[in-house]
């Protein structure tokens, strides 16, 4: 049944625009959007034209027939067939609730991705929201009926959301068009950075050459881009001239840390996918960058460093401001930072 299923984005406001080619919607900003199931909408569709058309031929007939006597046959066959169209206007409504039962086995895949929308064995049902089209919003008006989404702002930036619907006798496709991307584009900004260790707790004093440590760099309206990073000495040496690398990191979104708690960031909830973890999670947009502090530094720049990034969004090439900056200090004979996960 998934395979005749279609998941298609109803009702676009301003900012919103669906790319039939590529089976994307690309919202301006994060928030509501909505999308209906093709197959059902076409079906009550046509209920409700055959309504209007009973409707209004009964409506027309008791007009045409409003003079005739009771008792006499020409009444006896009009009302007949009166009561055979309110049967079928009843039938035709009760089909209308039938529809819901029909599709009450529906899944929903809504999930980030590269989760599993490469591979359709591994896409499942989101528990964050129920199966079938129970709540979906059928409009009196007699426009298509829909099902509201919303993207969380943690997902501004550009990377891709997956979203279909299927069921548990016929796996999703995990492609259009059976499914669509949905995406953010938001404003690009770099929120702030914090160096810390392995357990995320900020660095504050000076560390010793040959420390491991973490770069966080927390972002708004970049999810699923790529950052350019150069690290910089506080006298402008460039330390990655001694090395002959250039780091690039991709900003996603990472589990949020009791000591990222109350800080500045872009958070929000994500709704996880699978039954054995039905709580939402608490996530923030971030890009985390693994730092070696070389000992060929040293020679380079000298024994005692202060390092920030230079961060440059790698597809537009645009170099960021940042506000909050915090720097590394970086002496001879100071304490070295390791990585738990190495020792030993």
């Amino acid at each position: 049944m998934s395979q005749n299923l279609h998941v298609i984005p109803v009702n676009l406001v301003a900012g919103q625009k669906f790319d039939k080619g590529s089976n994307t919607l690309t919202l301006k900003e994060a928030g509501a959007f909505f999308v209906t199931i093709k197959e059902y909408a076409a079906e009550l569709k046509t209920i409700k034209e055959q309504l209007v058309a009973k409707g209004n031929n009964r409506g027309f007939q008791k007009m045409f027939n409003k003079s005739l006597k009771p008792g006499t046959p020409a009444y006896i066959d009009y009302k007949k067939k009166e009561a055979l169209a309110d049967q079928e206007i009843a039938t035709l409504e009760e089909s209308k609730t039938n529809l819901v039962a029909k599709y009450a086995n529906v899944q929903w895949c809504w999930q980030l991705f590269g989760t599993g929308a490469k591979d359709p064995t591994k896409i499942t049902h989101n528990e964050g929201f129920a199966e079938g089209i129970a709540d979906f919003v059928v409009p009196k008006d007699g426009s298509t009926p829909y099902r509201q989404f919303n993207l969380s702002k943690l997902l501004e930036g550009g990377g891709y959301a997956w979203l279909e619907v299927f069921t548990k006798d016929d796996i999703a496709t995990g492609k259009p068009p059976n499914g669509f991307f949905v995406r953010a584009t938001g404003v690009p900004k770099i929120l702030r950075t914090e160096w810390t260790d392995f357990d995320l707790k900020p660095i504050t004093e000076t560390v010793g050459f040959t420390s491991k440590v973490l770069l966080n760099i927390y972002t708004e309206g970049l999810y699923g881009q790529e950052l350019d990073i150069e690290l910089i000495d506080h006298d402008r040496a460039d330390l990655n001239d001694s090395l002959q690398q250039r780091i690039i990191a991709e900003v996603n979104t990472y589990k949020l840390h009791a000591n990222e708690s109350g800080k500045t960031g872009i958070g929000g909830n994500i709704k996880n996918a699978t039954k054995s973890e039905k709580v939402s999670e608490q996530r923030i947009q971030k890009a985390v960058i693994e730092v070696f502090v070389n000992q060929v530094w040293r020679s380079n720049a000298g024994k005692h460093l202060s390092i920030f990034p230079k961060i440059t969004q790698e597809q537009t090439r645009e170099v960021f401001d940042i506000k909050d900056m915090k720097y590394l200090d970086v002496k001879d004979e100071e304490r070295v930072i390791k990585d738990p996960a190495e020792s030993g």
